[in-house]
């Protein structure tokens, strides 16, 4: 499954992104403390007209309960 965290809308967490502020979901957070699931962040980067590289970095250590916790999750 993937899910899409840099879009949270009117909803999510705002924070401070590159110098601008930007509202980050912690819809993913949630569902891998609720589930007990692993996150890994993965990204993919255009090389070139037809090409992509994907990025996937190590499984993210996620808090144990609901709660403000999560917003540490996001910021990871």
């Amino acid at each position: 499954m993937s899910l899409v965290l840099d879009q949270g809308g009117t909803d999510g967490t705002i924070t401070n992104f590159l110098g601008t502020t930007a509202s980050l979901s912690t819809g993913g957070i949630r569902i891998g403390i609720k589930y007990n699931a692993t996150g890994c962040p993965a990204w993919i980067v255009r090389t070139g007209k037809t090409t992509h590289r994907l990025n996937i970095l190590p499984a993210l250590d996620l808090p144990g309960e609901y709660s403000e916790e999560i917003m540490e999750g996001v910021l990871q």
